[in-house]
């Protein structure tokens, strides 16, 4: 019996703080910041852009990505075991792989914070942008986007320019 109203009281308070309608034509963002305690807002300009990039692409209701933030270490480590490079990177993301094209999880987005600052002071841009920026291309990749070629690239160059400006958060 207590293992009934427990289950009940997880769904009544998921309900709560979703809304039905959010559950179901939101897509929805599994976060995983491992104690890097990023701000509020920064969370929610990264989920307007996904999500804006999502409807954009028709990959919108009913949808779920994972976005993780990790340090240099554990990059590095996941760079080195998909990719063979034994280097770390700003932003790695992982498609749902094996999936009907309308299975609801999309995959995961996994972005190293240690880099997105250093690049952020690089490139002369709030942190908030840079985090934006790279789940935007780790999106991006998982949506079917590469950069392999220069019209590639600048197709996916647009598309980042695109939503990013929509969301307030131009270069």
């Amino acid at each position: 019996m207590k293992l009934f109203i427990a289950k009940r009281t997880t769904w009544i308070t998921q309900r709560k703080r979703y809304g039905r309608i959010n559950r179901i034509n939101k897509m929805h963002i599994n976060w995983h910041d491992y104690n890097y305690g990023l701000p509020l807002s920064y969370r929610v300009k990264i989920k307007q852009a996904l999500q804006l990039l999502a409807k954009n692409n028709n990959q919108y209701k009913r949808k779920m990505i994972s976005v993780v933030f990790v340090g240099t270490d554990k990059i590095c480590e996941y760079n080195t075991t998909y990719r063979q490079k034994n280097e770390p990177t700003d932003v790695l993301s992982f498609p749902r792989a094996n999936v009907p094209k309308n299975h609801y999880d999309l995959g995961d987005i996994i972005i190293c914070i240690d880099i997105a600052e250093k690049q952020a002071k690089e490139y002369n841009h709030s942190l908030e942008r840079e985090l934006a920026f790279l789940a935007v291309h780790g999106m991006l990749h998982i949506l079917g986007y590469n950069h392999d070629t220069p019209e590639e690239e600048e197709i996916m160059l647009q598309a980042q320019k695109e939503v990013l400006d929509k969301v307030g958060l131009p270069r």
